[in-house]
Formats: C-alpha cells, sequence, structure tokens
C-alpha cells in the first residue's frame, strides 16, 4: 500500500469484512446446515466446531514467532477462508461441510488479532487502532443483521452462498492490502 491512509481504509475494510464474516457465521452456520435438511444435532456440531476452530487459532497465534504473524499468516488465512467457504457451498456431504466449517473457523480466527497488531505497529497511534477495533464491532453487529436481510428475501438455502459472498470480501480486501 502506498500510502498511510489507503492503508487505514484497507485495515478498517478488512475488520469490516473479517467480523462480519465471523459474526454471520456465528450466528447463521447452524440455520444453514437445518435449512439444508441435517438435523439440530449435525446443525448444533458445525456450530461448536466453528468455534473450536476459532478458539484454536486466536490461541496458537500467540505462540507463533513475530515473522509469521503479518503478511504470510493473513495471506494463509484469507487464502484458507475462500477455499472453506467455497468447500461449505460445493460439497454436498456433511462429513466434509463439517470439516470446511471447522477450517472456516480456524482459518478466520488468526485474522482479528493479526489485523489489530498491524494496526497498532504500524501507525503507533491508539486513536486509529481503537478506530480499526470499532469497525470490527460494525461488522460483528451486520452479520445477524445480514443474515436477517437473506431470510426476508427468500434466500434461506443461499446462507453458505453468503459465506463464500463475505468470504471473497474477506479475500479482495487482502489482495488490496498487498498492493
Amino acid at each position: 500500500v502506498r500510502s498511510r491512509g489507503a492503508l487505514v481504509a484497507l485495515l478498517l475494510l478488512l475488520m469490516l469484512a473479517e467480523t462480519l464474516l465471523e459474526s454471520f457465521a456465528a450466528s447463521w452456520t447452524a440455520y444453514a446446515f437445518e435449512v439444508r435438511g441435517m438435523s439440530a444435532r449435525d446443525a448444533s456440531l458445525a456450530l461448536v466446531l466453528f468455534w473450536v476452530g476459532m478458539a484454536a487459532s486466536r490461541f496458537s497465534v500467540a505462540a507463533l514467532p513475530a515473522r509469521w504473524t503479518v503478511r504470510p499468516l493473513m495471506a494463509a488465512s484469507a487464502a484458507g477462508v475462500l477455499a472453506s467457504a467455497a468447500c461449505l457451498v460445493a460439497l454436498p456431504w456433511l462429513p466434509g461441510r463439517l470439516a470446511a466449517v471447522f477450517l472456516l473457523g480456524l482459518l478466520l480466527g488468526p485474522l482479528w488479532p493479526v489485523i489489530v497488531v498491524t494496526a497498532s505497529s504500524t501507525f503507533r497511534s491508539d486513536a486509529l487502532t481503537s478506530a480499526v477495533i470499532g469497525m470490527g464491532a460494525a461488522g460483528y453487529a451486520l452479520g445477524p443483521l445480514a443474515g436477517s436481510l437473506a431470510l426476508r428475501l427468500g434466500l434461506a438455502r443461499q446462507l453458505f452462498g453468503a459465506h463464500l459472498l463475505l468470504a471473497c470480501l474477506v479475500g479482495l480486501c487482502f489482495v488490496a492490502f498487498r498492493l
């Protein structure tokens, strides 16, 4: 990124995209599994797997060497989020979808802390770091709202597609961040 202003904008957008996808997945994954005809037990298992993946990656990211925590980790996470969301859409069988939702949580998990650390270390400004964190709060609020809107539009069976669409937003933000 060529300017400080562009980097601020991209980190804000990346944080919004990451938290929007995270809260959307947390709010609507179980429902998306049930709409596809899976049992309430399997739908609950999917949500548990998402959170286990998130927790595992958030705890483990702190143990990684500093050289792994910014661009390489962001690149791997963004690519993995796209791949796992695509698997949610494409795989017709339950074990594959359960694995995909676990991987979605596992690969989405590191992005929030890495975005915050990047903002803090790059700008050395509490105000800009707070703005990035605040954008994350906005994304968390929008995830449940996006799912509700999809339902109002009659798109309940396309909720896995919405996971993919939001994952694409995360990927595009990362690509822009790399330029």
